[in-house]
This record gives structure tokens, sequence and C-alpha cells, in this order.
């Protein structure tokens, strides 16, 4: 059987020791795995150059005093990631990404960092985002850039940081408002029928 394989980002400490920060979570799908692929594995036999990323735990990482929430890539795109890291105590995000499985230079990159920016918001941290080929920045709490290097800049951003623990409900009202916007979706289509069933089964029935 092959190996499990993952993505990991690798934390240098001052001390110069090295400690595991995070793994993927969230593999990219139909770029990192098949969707179903384990269910129909000749998926993967047709495309065997696909890299079969398998997801990984994420917990928060102590530096100093400090709760460091690391997350990967693709895993800043989705609220999860973010959300739980702070509800187990992360005080600051990190999100190293890479921009590189896109040619597009120009939209893409500033897409995804349009899409993890709103990790900051929600969960009211400071977010540092690395990449080497897309934007890289340190986000404050209200998603404004306070440092940022543009696509194929290179060097180090400088910026104060403070780590937060203030709780915020908004990704949590993110599962609210889709799981009400199913139950109301299944009601529209729900209730029309039975209210007509009702109705017919009501109306009285005349015999000439």
């Amino acid at each position: 059987s092959q190996a499990e394989r993952r993505y990991v980002s690798i934390l240098r400490r001052s001390d110069g020791n090295a400690v595991i920060a995070g793994f993927k979570r969230f593999p990219t799908p139909f770029s990192e795995y098949w969707p179903f692929g384990n269910r129909f594995p000749l998926l993967y036999r047709l495309t065997p150059r696909m890299n079969r990323i398998e997801p990984g735990l994420q917990n928060p990482v102590e530096v100093g005093n400090t709760q460091l929430g690391v997350y990967v890539c693709y895993d800043g795109m989705l609220v999860e990631s973010a959300r739980d890291l702070v509800a187990d105590g992360a005080g600051l995000l990190i999100n190293p990404s890479s921009d590189q499985w896109s040619r597009d230079a120009h939209t893409q990159p500033y897409q995804a960092f349009a899409m993890t920016r709103l990790r900051a918001i929600e969960n009211r941290r400071f977010l540092i985002r690395a990449t080497p080929n897309g934007p890289s920045t340190i986000v404050d709490p209200a998603g404004r850039v306070v440092a940022g290097l543009h696509v194929g800049e290179e060097g180090i951003l400088l910026a104060g940081v403070v780590p937060l623990e203030v709780g915020t409900p908004l990704p949590w009202l993110r599962d609210v408002v889709r799981w009400g916007a199913l139950l109301l979706l299944a009601l529209i289509l729900v209730l029309p029928a039975r209210l007509a069933r009702v109705v017919l089964q009501a109306r009285p029935l005349h015999v000439s």
C-alpha cells in the first residue's frame, strides 16, 4: 500500500530547534487528491501523478507565552481551520501558502489572499501569510494590511503583532446561516406540495 503523505509546516525556534507547527487539514480537491478516490481507486490508477495528500491534525503550537495557530495554504480559504485553532487557544494566526499551481500572477493570487484575510476579521486575530509566489502580508484583526509584499517581490516584513484572546461568534454564525438556508430551501420545496395536498383533501366532493 502507498505510504500516507501530508503537507507539514515546520517552525524553527530561536534556539535552533525545529518543531512541527501543523499539518494541512484540507488537501486541495482535484489537485492533491480525488474526492471519493478511496472508494473509487481507479481514479488514482488513471492519474498516477496525482499527489494523493492525506489530511493531518492541527493544534496550536506554543512559542514563548503565545499560542500560534498554523494552517497550510488552502486551509486559509475555509473557515474551519482558523476557527478551531482559535477555539483551542491560538492568539495569532499563521498561513504559509503557495500560489504556484496557477500560471496567473495578476488575479488568482490576490483572489486567494482576499479569501484568506477574512480569517483575521472573523476571528479577531492578527494573520501572517507567507508565500514565495503570491502576496505575503501581515493583516490586523480588522482586515487591514499593515505590511505586505506583492507578487514577485522579495523582502522581510516588519510589523508589530499582538496575540489576542477576544472571542467572536462570526465563524460559528456561518454554520448557522448555511444550515438555516438549507432548511429554508427544504421548506420552500416541501411545503407547497403538502399544502396543495391538504387543500385537495379538504375540498368537498360534488355529485351531480
